[in-house]
């Protein structure tokens, strides 16, 4: 499900800039915030680190909407008619957006794309997610969505806590702090300006999705210039997963899967 390792990198490098910007926020300005200001500020700032990276857990980890392969539908029995050429007969209006993919075998419905780093293909796939490295598609785009959101919100709450602290901690001399207050008023700042950046990259991105959401378009169909199929909504449906993450293969049935890729790369 997951992608490629090259996509290591910039996993880490996401997963680097929410928890160290967060963990420098919780150490040195969420104790002055708490005692002197008030400890509802810095608690909604905990509460959405806590839903930004869960949510980005939950894109990560969530089964994007793949469609099985061919081997994969014929080891719990014939492939469902949707993905044969059957469709093609049944439903002469969605007929031509029908496609078929040769790698996995399968005709696959419309929306769905076949993505080159996950070799998998999606339903309603809109892109794949080098910095959560995985697919965005059916099943796991409300997550990305909401983790960008959570992103944007936490990161706002933290930048007013550094600049508070900056402004109302000016006077204090704690002997007993880690760092010199001169370094640490410096670091800080350097911290809001990374912060930012950062902060109207992601925000550019997340009103993207959001109109993508509101209009009821996918990433690859608004580069593409497709028309969208339906209108809205698509990020809030809880649709089923056609690939089972807990399905455990046989010994017998990984033979089989084996034997039928061999066959077809001799054929």
């Amino acid at each position: 499900m997951l992608g490629p390792l090259s996509d290591l990198p910039r996993v880490l490098l996401a997963w680097g800039l929410v928890l160290c910007l967060s963990c420098a926020y919780f150490v040195f300005v969420l104790p002055y915030l708490w005692r002197e200001v008030s400890a509802a500020f810095p608690l909604v700032t905990v509460l959405l680190f806590l839903c930004t990276v869960l949510c980005m857990a939950l894109t990560m980890t969530r089964e994007p909407g793949i469609l099985p392969r061919k081997c994969i539908f014929e080891l719990n029995g014939p492939v469902p008619s949707q993905f044969t050429v059957e469709v093609l007969i049944k439903d002469l209006v969605l007929g031509a957006q029908y496609k078929y993919c040769p790698t996995c075998m399968v005709f696959r419905p419309p929306r769905a794309s076949h993505c080159s780093k996950c070799d998998n293909c999606v339903e309603d796939f809109d892109h794949h997610c080098p910095f959560l490295n995985n697919c965005i598609g059916k099943r796991n785009y409300k997550f990305f969505l909401l983790s960008l959101i959570s992103a944007v919100a936490e990161a706002l709450s933290a930048i007013t806590g550094f600049l508070a602290y900056l402004l109302y901690n000016k006077d204090q001399n704690d002997e007993k702090a880690l760092i010199d207050d001169q370094i640490l008023f410096y670091l800080i700042i350097g911290l809001v300006v990374l912060a930012t950046i950062v902060t109207l990259l992601v925000a550019i991105l997340c009103l993207f999705h959001l109109d993508l959401c509101l209009s009821g378009q996918t990433t690859r169909e608004r580069l593409r210039h497709i028309k969208a199929i339906g209108k809205g909504g698509k990020c809030c449906k809880l649709d089923q997963s056609w690939f089972d993450t807990r399905q455990v293969l046989t010994e017998k049935q990984v033979k089989k899967a084996q034997n039928w890729r061999n066959s077809a790369v001799n054929e």
